[in-house]
């Protein structure tokens, strides 16, 4: 018990902010990136990225974010779908894929404070949505869809948004 007190209070006096400070940092970069990506290979890597950062910080912060690139239904959409908290078939960076939801069942010491809760879920969010632009054996077997390149513009417009956000 000592142990997950001690752990619940670093999280929620260091991490949690820390996290809130590193995913504001890294939306405030993106209409930046949005300028600079228009007309290249970049631009659906941009909108990727505000929607994964729409989504973490909405889970992170427990209050709906909907980005800064006009995404609020696709949002909107991935929201309900965690909240559901069942395996679901979403469009994720351009590629369906099953996601189990029910990962986000807040659980353990998550489940007596309300702002670790809202921590984990934006952490299940950042460990779960990845970028598979190298392949993968996960959902429908290997990235053949021809979707590489716009989940290598994703993961490298995150990249930009951390690196430009200095966290």
């Amino acid at each position: 018990r000592t142990f997950v007190t001690i752990l619940a209070e670093i999280e929620e006096t260091s991490f949690k902010p820390k996290l809130t400070e590193i995913l504001d940092g890294m939306a405030a970069q993106v209409p930046a990136l949005w300028t600079q990506s228009a007309g290249t290979a970049m631009t659906n890597g941009v909108l990727d990225a505000d929607y994964f950062l729409a989504v973490a910080r909405s889970l992170a912060n427990g209050a709906n974010n909907y980005g800064l690139l006009g995404q609020g239904a696709r949002v909107a959409e991935t929201l309900n779908a965690i909240n559901g908290q069942q395996p679901v078939w979403i469009n994720l960076y351009g590629e369906n894929r099953l996601v189990d939801f029910s990962q986000f069942k807040i659980r353990g010491h998550y489940e007596t404070r309300p702002a670790l809760s809202n921590y984990f879920r934006g952490m299940m969010w950042c460990a779960l949505a990845d970028f598979r632009y190298a392949g993968s054996a996960w959902g429908k077997g290997t990235n053949d869809s021809g979707n590489t390149l716009r989940e290598l513009s994703g993961a490298v417009a995150l990249e930009l948004a951390l690196r430009n956000s200095g966290g």
